[in-house]
């Protein structure tokens, strides 16, 4: 990277080290928190922008964006702040590599992503995604290089600098990238939907399977149009091995129209699966080149080898004498940065309502045996409780000195947004046979811990039991084991997971290696595995 006037320079708690990239608006930096010591991204707002109100808007609008999405598959904001006339925000460092990079990989090794990787992936952004439309967030540039995968694999969803707030609104500038860009978002970002969103998981999709977009141009322009006029290819006919089931999954989350696509994240994951579990999917696991495919986290070690991280210095510079003590955790918005003596101010008010709080205590039973009001009334617990703003009605008989402040306070508290509607817990497996059937393990891909007791495995005598690995609940990236008897207990086919539990040995003939079974959880059936499937995938919602 070329020399830079910030890199040395602290911003808040953070100490700025690298320059990471640069885009149209903003720098973004790689810093190491000097309180928590860890590695944070700092994303500082162009110099040149500082002066432009609707980049500053745009740039505050990332961040409150980010501030109110609270999911595991989402990058987290530590601080928005301002210092020195830097605007910045701090976010959590995801250790690994974008899924552009990783996609590159295997291009390159003239390879394709593994379907269960591949649903694995897509499955966990729009989850994310999912969480972020019932929040009121559209992200509006979902591309490879927004997805961050960490060391394990896992999907991170970053980079919402255009994305939309639905209760705020936008004006009709063309957004996103042009690749990955839905018809109706090219027409007007103020078009945006939900369903815009999933249309760039399409084309992800479609490049993840065929190793390419569906539509390319010289120009940005020219890309837009054909995602507004054309058809896409055909998947099949880029990529013949590719079964009808999977081929339809893309071309309906292509769909020109957002009310033609899939209307949420989990229908199209759960779309997905269903594909890959088709009669003839097993044709996408039987075709491959002469090269050794690499695992997600083999290309993700390959990048961070080629880029590693500085050690974290055991001394770091702390904040100078005097300065704003900041709290690291806590997100804090320029907005609301007030002078020292407006501190001074709310210290007073504070003690001020304490004492008034003391008078109030001391004084209320006299208060109300004088008004003849000493009565205690026993609210029914059955009942619902009512809003806040009802105490505060013209039909109120008295007002606390306590609402007569709140009353009277300038500060506008923020507005309370409906709470989205909770969606039903899923769980998503994976079940790893190793090529000489002398092993199997699973591994729980959930974001929530998985129940492991109600899981079996196959039917009758030979089934394997989830009770019989002695763990109550799998976490996620966790799993079980079984092994022929007398084999080493290794996880099957170089998996990436914490073993926990029993180390079950069984007879050969009882390990499932080399025939077909279904999988029961709670006695009802919620997937299958193939006889030839090294790794199948199961994904369903008790």
């Amino acid at each position: 990277m070329t020399e830079d006037a910030l890199i040395g320079k602290q911003l808040g708690e953070y100490l700025l080290e690298d320059l990471l990239a640069q885009g149209g608006m903003a720098r973004v930096y790689r810093a190491v928190d000097v309180r928590l010591k860890r590695y944070v991204v700092v994303k500082v707002i162009d110099p040149s922008f500082h002066s432009d109100p609707d980049y500053i808007m745009r740039f505050e609008r990332e961040a409150q964006a980010i501030a109110r999405l609270d999911h595991p598959n989402i990058v987290r904001l530590y601080r928005f702040d301002e210092q020195d006339e830097w605007l910045y925000m701090a976010m959590q460092h995801v250790k690994g590599a974008d899924l552009g990079t990783v996609l590159a990989g295997y291009r390159a090794d003239k390879e394709f992503i593994a379907p269960d990787d591949a649903h694995r992936i897509i499955a966990e952004v729009c989850s994310a995604l999912d969480y972020a439309h019932q929040k009121g967030v559209i992200h509006r540039d979902i591309k490879p290089a927004n997805i961050l995968l960490d060391q394990q694999g896992r999907a991170f969803l970053t980079d919402f600098g255009l994305a939309l707030v639905t209760e705020v609104g936008t004006r009709g500038e063309i957004f996103g990238s042009p690749h990955y860009i839905a018809p109706e978002q090219a027409v007007s970002s103020a078009k945006a939907v939900p369903q815009s969103d999933l249309y760039a998981v399409g084309v992800i999709l479609f490049e993840m399977f065929t190793g390419d977009v569906p539509f390319n141009g010289a120009q940005p322009l020219d890309i837009a149009l054909l995602h507004m006029s054309e058809p896409p290819p055909l998947p099949r006919e880029l990529r013949p091995e590719i079964n009808p089931e999977v081929e339809a999954v893309i071309l309906k989350a292509l769909a020109k129209k957002p009310e033609e696509r899939y209307q949420t994240g989990a229908a199209l994951a759960e779309a997905l699966d269903q594909s890959l579990k088709a009669r003839s999917a097993a044709s996408l696991l039987a075709k491959r080149s002469t090269v050794p495919r690499q695992t997600i986290p083999q290309l993700v070690a390959l990048k961070l080898d080629q880029q590693p991280l500085p050690p974290i210095p055991a001394e770091v510079v702390t904040p100078t004498p005097g300065a704003e003590s900041i709290s690291p955790e806590p997100i804090i918005s320029p907005v609301n940065k007030r002078p020292l003596i407006f501190t001074g101010a709310l210290i007073g008010l504070g003690l001020l309502l304490f004492a008034l709080f003391c008078v109030v205590l001391f004084t209320l039973p006299t208060l109300m045996n004088r008004f003849g009001q000493g009565r205690v009334v026993t609210p029914d617990q059955n009942s619902t409780p009512l809003p806040a703003s009802s105490f505060a009605s013209a039909e109120s008989a008295t007002i606390s000195p306590l609402l007569l402040l709140e009353a009277t306070s300038t500060v506008t508290p923020p507005p309370i947004l409906p709470l989205p509607t909770e969606a039903p817990v899923s769980y998503q497996l994976l079940i790893v046979r190793a090529g000489d059937g002398n092993s199997i393990a699973v591994v729980n891909q959930s974001v929530a811990a998985f129940p492991l007791k109600g899981l079996q495995l196959g039917k009758g005598n030979s089934a394997i039991l989830g009770a019989d690995w002695g763990v109550n609940n799998l976490a996620r990236g966790e799993c079980v084991g079984a092994w022929k008897a007398g084999e080493a207990h290794n996880v099957p086919g170089g998996l990436s997971c914490e073993l926990v539990g029993s180390r079950r040995e069984l007879k050969k003939k009882d390990l499932l290696g080399d025939t077909a079974f279904l999988v029961y959880y709670d006695g009802k059936q919620v997937g299958s595995c193939d006889k030839n499937q090294a790794q199948c995938s199961i994904r369903f919602a008790p």
